[in-house]
């Protein structure tokens, strides 16, 4: 084996971009989104792992368990590239296995698997199937502008925790959950305005809604989510009407939203548009 494929992966992080497979090199790993939809390239090996595009929420496995049960069954991540295009605890768990596949294995191995299976399950599901660990939380930024230096910081906040020897729930000190503008459907069916903390606040009072905040460039951040795919509410059908006003508004069965741009910046789309489409396609499906 020659030194180029024996290294550990290197890492490229493009805030808001995504990459075609085809454009990715031999020996690349697109991470959650980087590349749109899970696709497998064995002749190049070129692989992404990923959760939100055309896939149904309620059986896919999130990212970070999607390179878990990789690791365990033969893939090799050493000389390859990481794709990455948004921090989030799914995406550094991910990073963090591709980077040290061997704790997988070695005496943390139980911890490490459990730390997989928490995050991964409430990023696959939402908060709806329990509270994020502490530990998620601390992985998830609070900046809206992320680069490879943050992704790296969220990295360390693993490595601490694993020479630490502490319990995959070990309490961490957070700030509350902020409370964001947000509109959804209530019980009747009609259309409410007001402001929760989070998904999990969102799904405290309704099965569907839309989660806004401002973002870099004067632009919004818009995130939709159902509860699951239990509740029937199409928002695929939602993506698909925004994608005609403004290209790029995506992701899975429950749970997607506006383009992620470079530096931050997402939707142009002012409130009152993106509800006036949400009623028309997802509260009168």
């Amino acid at each position: 084996m020659n030194s180029s494929t024996s290294a550990p992966p290197t890492i490229v992080f493009e805030q808001g971009r995504t990459w075609p497979l085809e454009a990715l090199p031999p020996r690349s790993i697109a991470l959650d989104g980087a590349v749109r939809g899970a696709a497998f390239d064995n002749a190049k090996q070129r692989y992404s792992f990923d959760h939100h595009d055309g896939v149904l929420r309620h059986i896919a496995l999130s990212t970070c368990e999607q390179v878990r049960d990789s690791l365990l069954v033969g893939l090799d991540p050493r000389g390859f590239t990481l794709f990455v295009n948004d921090v989030d605890g799914d995406t550094v768990v991910a990073a963090w296995l591709l980077l040290r596949p061997g704790l997988l294995r070695g005496p943390d191995a139980e911890r490490v698997r459990a730390l997989v299976e928490r995050v991964g399950r409430v990023d696959a599901l939402g908060p709806a199937v329990g509270p994020p660990l502490p530990l998620h939380r601390a992985l998830t930024p609070t900046t809206a502008t992320q680069d490879l230096a943050l992704l790296h910081e969220k990295l360390a906040v693993l490595d601490a925790w694993l020479a630490s020897g502490a319990p995959v729930d070990v309490a961490v000190a957070l700030p509350p959950v902020p409370e964001t503008d947000a509109f959804w459907l209530d019980a009747a069916g009609a259309l409410v305005h007001g402001r929760v903390a989070g998904m999990a606040g969102l799904y405290a009072v309704a099965d569907v809604g839309v989660l806004h905040e401002p973002a870099e460039g004067g632009t919004r951040a818009f995130t939709i989510g159902k509860r699951s795919e239990f509740v029937g509410y199409d928002v695929v059908a939602f993506f698909a009407r925004m994608n005609a006003l403004e290209p790029g508004w995506g992701g899975g069965s429950t749970v997607g939203g506006a383009p992620r741009l470079a530096e931050g910046r997402r939707s142009r789309l002012p409130v009152d548009i993106v509800t006036e489409h949400f009623v028309a396609v997802v509260a009168r499906g």
